[in-house]
């Protein structure tokens, strides 16, 4: 009698020192919803951080192209023989850099050639910049297309009729396909000399 109550107590406790395979399959299934739950969020916090830096540099873009139109009007202002807004009209542009000079120049986009709206990104030189080429051989080899799209749309401004010459000027920067990404800057320019 005795040796039978062992041989439960010995069963008892053989029952109690181990896991049943559901209890390690439930355990397992918890762990790996867990973990799928955070590679998701991980996931996630990978494509928000790239969406920032491509905000932050469409961001810089937009106000660049703001700075171009800028330096074109005071370099006129500079020159006696030209007007404040020569070079500077009504429509929608790429901006041209040239490395040679460092002046800006505005060059008209039109219809159908929203492939110039396209930014490559110059390594050498540490730019992005923009071509009125669409393909190689006229870029330089060392020129990166990137995601980019830069537009300068430029409207005459005339407040309430005051006969005041003036333009609005909107740097519009977006990447992807989508131009709902886009940021934009704009600002007034106006003669005030």
């Amino acid at each position: 009698m005795i040796e039978r109550n062992l041989q439960k107590e010995k069963r008892i406790y053989i029952k109690m020192n181990g896991f049943s395979l559901i209890e390690i399959l439930v355990t397992a299934s918890l762990i790996s919803i867990s973990l799928i739950a955070i590679l998701g969020s991980f996931a996630q916090l990978v494509k928000a951080d790239a969406m920032a830096d491509n905000k932050a540099i469409a961001l810089y873009l937009s106000q660049e192209g703001i700075e171009a139109v800028r330096n074109i009007r005071d370099s006129n202002w500079l020159d006696e023989n030209l007007d404040w807004n020569e070079g500077i009209s009504n429509g929608n542009f790429i901006l041209l850099l040239n490395l040679t000079t460092g002046e800006w120049t505005l060059e008209e986009v039109g219809l159908g050639n929203k492939w110039k709206t396209q930014v490559y990104y110059d390594p050498d030189d540490n730019l992005f910049l923009q071509s009125k080429y669409k393909n190689p051989p006229q870029l330089p080899a060392t020129w990166r297309k990137t995601n980019f799209f830069r537009e300068i749309i430029i409207e005459k401004y005339d407040p309430e009729g005051l006969n005041i010459e003036s333009f609005i000027v909107q740097s519009k920067v977006w990447f992807g396909d989508n131009e709902g990404n886009a940021v934009i800057a704009e600002e007034y320019f106006c003669n005030w000399q």
